[in-house]
């Protein structure tokens, strides 16, 4: 069954290890402008 699927559903003990991001919503205008800045400071 896929609820037994490793590839499905990693161990927590493999998850603790992972990073994720989160939803930036609204934010996400102001990380675009900032990384844009960055990405163009010579």
């Amino acid at each position: 069954a896929v609820k037994d699927n490793p590839n499905a559903y990693m161990p927590e003990e493999l998850l603790e290890k992972c990073e994720s991001y989160d939803y930036l919503g609204d934010k996400l205008k102001l990380y675009e402008e900032a990384w844009t800045e960055f990405k163009d400071y010579r």
